[in-house]
């Protein structure tokens, strides 16, 4: 997702976006260290510059602090974290809905999208489980026959 970038809205706000997922969700754990600027930059594909200006605005915002010689970290704020949390099923929701009209789907065919993709998900999560259960069962009948 790094470096994939839209045209919906500016780079640094797209990696702010991303940013706070990545803190949302626990890949950026409360008061861990974040990554130098310029290996950001390699990492997003993007000018230095960029990257500094979406660090400066997490800082403004409160999710992030500098301390002056060791580098940016990650909020120690539980507070802020289970906000940012909370807002963000709704944050992708809104997104997903608008992403659905601009297709030009209806607000009432969008359940049925979502419908179906739950049933899919569901067979191919069950086909999945199911062939690693026959792998499990060749391999231990392979194990049991190298036994013999």
């Amino acid at each position: 997702m790094k470096g994939n970038f839209d045209n919906t809205q500016p780079i640094f706000r797209q990696i702010i976006d991303q940013i706070l997922l990545e803190i949302a969700t626990g890949v950026l754990p409360r008061g861990s260290k974040v990554a130098p600027v310029r290996e950001m930059a390699l990492e997003y594909k993007v000018n230095p510059n960029t990257i500094q200006k979406s660090l400066a605005k997490l800082e403004e915002m409160g999710y992030m602090y500098t301390q002056r010689t060791s580098g940016r970290y990650v909020t120690q704020s539980h507070e802020l974290i289970e906000s940012l949390r909370a807002r963000l099923p709704a944050q992708i929701t809104q997104k997903y809905v608008a992403d659905m009209l601009e297709c030009g789907i209806s607000q009432n065919e969008i359940p049925e999208y979502l419908t179906n993709y739950f049933r899919e998900f569901k067979e191919s999560a069950e086909l999945e489980e199911s062939e690693e259960s026959e792998n499990r069962e060749t391999s231990d009948e392979l194990r049991s026959n190298q036994n013999e």
